[in-house]
Parts: structure tokens; sequence; C-alpha cells
């Protein structure tokens, strides 16, 4: 097993990972890297982003298991009134990719991921950016509220009620049926 630290922005290496049988990558974004993420996710802010991956895999396979932890701060804006709200991640994931595409159905099996779909590396390399791109977006709400805006309920109105008239389209065919 071998410890690595890496940037966002770097790609790893699949023959690296099948020759150690196991890297453990650490990560901890600087400002240009969270700022190049946020306009990645089109978001307004990563605040702060931590990212633990364990990468397996072993010589002559084809696919490569990624365990990853993910724990970051971002701003979105809110879906309401455009303004700043921070929200915390904090997720772990579990992958499958591989190198082939005829290994995109495999005949390996590797324990836990019988139901995950498996995703394609291109060119032997893993893109650290991509994969935590595509785990801020899954984990972010879609339709973030800030907290100042007030919730108002649906009511709805009965006709006849509070003085609402309501045209009924089927008027005109009861008038028909005499």
């Amino acid at each position: 097993m071998a410890n690595k630290q890496i940037r966002l922005d770097d790609f790893i290496d699949v023959n690296e990972i099948r020759d150690n049988n196991r890297i453990v990558v650490e990560l901890q974004a600087n400002e240009q890297e969270k700022a190049s993420l946020a306009e990645r996710c089109d978001i307004l802010a990563v605040d702060s982003l931590v990212l633990r991956l364990t990468l397996n895999s072993s010589k002559g396979s084809e696919l490569v298991k990624i365990n990853g932890k993910l724990e970051a701060t971002i701003q979105q804006a809110c879906s309401v009134t455009l303004a700043p709200v921070k929200e915390t991640i904090s997720e772990t994931y579990t992958e499958v990719h591989t190198t082939s595409e005829a290994a995109l159905t495999p005949d390996e099996e590797i324990d836990g991921t019988e139901d995950q779909p498996i995703e394609l590396i291109e060119n032997e390399k893993l893109d650290i950016k991509e994969l935590v791109a595509q785990w801020i977006v899954l984990s972010m709400d879609p339709f973030p509220r800030s907290p100042d805006v007030p919730f108002f309920e649906h009511i709805e109105v009965k006709p006849g009620e509070d003085g609402v008239k309501t045209h009924n389209p089927f008027s005109i065919l009861e008038k028909l049926k005499k």
C-alpha cells in the first residue's frame, strides 16, 4: 500500500495503482483548486474540501475500485433570492472504474459492487477533479433555500369562495345534453 499526496488537478496512472495493489490518496484543495471546482460545478464557491481515496486494483486487472470520503463546504445561490447559501457535504462513495470497454460488463466480481455501474477510465489515467466534481454535484441540495426566506403554504381556493369566479370549460356541453 502506498500513500500519495496529490493536487486536485492531478491524474492518477492506473498502472501505479496496479503495481501497488492499493493507493491511499489524501487531498486538501488550495484556493485555486477550490475556485476551479466551483466553476466546474456551477456553484458560487467551494469554501473547503478534504478528500480521502483508497484505490484498489491488481496486476492484470482492468478494474479499479474506488472508496472515497468527501468533506466539503460549498456555497450555492438560493433558489428564491439568489443569496449565497452555505452547505456542508460529508459523504462516502464506492465506485468501480475500468480501463477496458469490454470490462463494462465484467466477468470479474468485486465485493459489494454488483449493482453499481462501471465507469470507463480513458488513457489509463483517473481524473481526480472530474470524480470530485461529480460527487459534489450528486451530494449538494438541488434547490438550496436561504433560511431567511419565509415559506408560504399553498392555499387552494374553491370556486365561489372569497368571490372567486371560475369558468367551467365543460359548461357548454351541459347545454348540448338538454
